[in-house]
């Protein structure tokens, strides 16, 4: 069976019996910033049937439909593994695939499914319970405005991605029982409610790489936006309308004056270039901005954009990038509060607040137009 679940399955089950997170588990907290240890052998993938983002209103997407699921799920037993059944054990490998996405650690993919399995019995159910009237999904998720729209919580990918998100603000969550951590992120009554339930997260990951369920490439995803060579877009679908255009604003949330713009949008939604030029990674802007922030510059005294708070970035240091190519995807990480893309514009390449202006009036008057160098 290939990556991920071969890899998951030997990493949570090193962990279980260990006890250990060091190595392929330990994601270290200094300074704000999340150092992963990655295992080696993981790609990212979504599940047929799994919503991607819908880009049918946006003015310059690729195409209704053309950023659907690029993998599929195959040799699912036909009476299911143990006691899951086909739909189990397929909700089982979309969690394992949204951790991949991000990416999270082994350990945290099956503190996941472990999680769903003692929330809905890894089915994704349409009611709550007494406890919860409005929790919906894999993870019966409550209707309080922390885990997204109902359509979100009843997406096995985005409610994985929302749990994931959560599980990482939990402080020192590798080094606990697992119990324990799902119970801080999710806070069900009983903080032991999970715990009969990690072996059998481990061994159905075991089981599914012993089945020979596999995670198979079907097409290829959308790669971005449809952009003219040259031309400025917005960095995220129908982002003239969800442009919060708070660039200046102060307060407790900013040190000083905001220096971006913030667009306000689901988590996992795909964060494009609004401009061509080459990917600069900077750590030391990670404690505010998150682990996957990233810098598009033309030149090293020229226009930059910033991008911040992603839950995932999927360009490096140094990558060539055209306007309009999926560069990562909106998340809450660092100083957040919600999902959200920050967004800057620097017109030297200079710091933080050396030469920033207001991105929105930047995009008013450029975006559709070819950027001059």
């Amino acid at each position: 069976m290939p990556a991920p679940l071969a890899a998951v399955a030997a990493a949570a089950k090193t962990a279980a019996k260990s006890k250990a997170t060091g190595g392929l588990f330990k994601w270290a907290l200094a300074g704000g910033t999340i150092l992963a240890l990655g295992v080696a052998g993981f790609f990212v993938v979504l599940i047929v049937g799994i919503s991607r983002p819908d880009f049918s209103t946006a003015s310059n997407a690729c195409g209704v439909g053309a950023a659907d699921s690029a993998v599929s799920v195959s040799n699912v037993p036909a009476g299911g593994i143990g006691r899951w059944d086909p739909e189990q054990v397929a909700n089982a490998a979309a969690i394992i695939a949204a951790g991949e996405e991000i990416p999270v650690p082994a350990r945290a993919q099956a503190i996941a499914v472990m999680t769903a399995m003692g929330e809905s019995s890894l089915k994704v159910i349409d009611y709550g319970d007494n406890a919860g009237p409005d929790s919906r999904g894999l993870f019966q998720q409550r209707a309080n405005g922390a885990w997204g729209s109902y359509e979100e919580r009843m997406d096995p990918r985005m409610s994985s991605i929302n749990f994931y998100e959560a599980l990482l603000r939990v402080e020192d969550w590798e080094t606990m029982e697992p119990t324990l951590a799902a119970h801080k992120t999710q806070r069900n009554a009983d903080p032991f409610h999970y715990a009969p339930l990690w072996d059998d997260a481990v061994d159905l990951i075991t089981q599914m790489t012993d089945a020979g369920v596999e995670v198979l490439e079907a097409g290829q995803p959308c790669s971005g936006l449809n952009v003219a060579p040259g031309q400025v877009t917005y960095p995220v679908a129908n982002g003239v309308s969800i442009d919060r255009q708070n660039w200046g604003n102060s307060g407790g949330n900013w040190a000083r004056a905001h220096t971006g713009t913030d667009f306000s949008l689901p988590c996992g939604e795909p964060v494009y270039a609004a401009h061509a030029g080459v990917v600069r990674t900077d750590p030391s802007q990670s404690g505010w901005a998150g682990p996957n922030f990233i810098k598009i510059e033309t030149g090293p005294d020229s226009l930059t954009t910033w991008y911040s708070h992603m839950a995932a970035a999927n360009v490096a240091d140094g990558d060539q990038v055209r306007s309009g190519q999926i560069v990562g995807y909106v998340g809450s990480l660092g100083n957040s509060t919600g999902c959200h893309l920050h967004f800057e514009v620097h017109p030297t390449n200079g710091s933080i607040y050396a030469d920033n202006i207001n991105p929105s009036t930047w995009l008013r008057n450029n975006a559709g137009r070819t950027l001059t160098p």
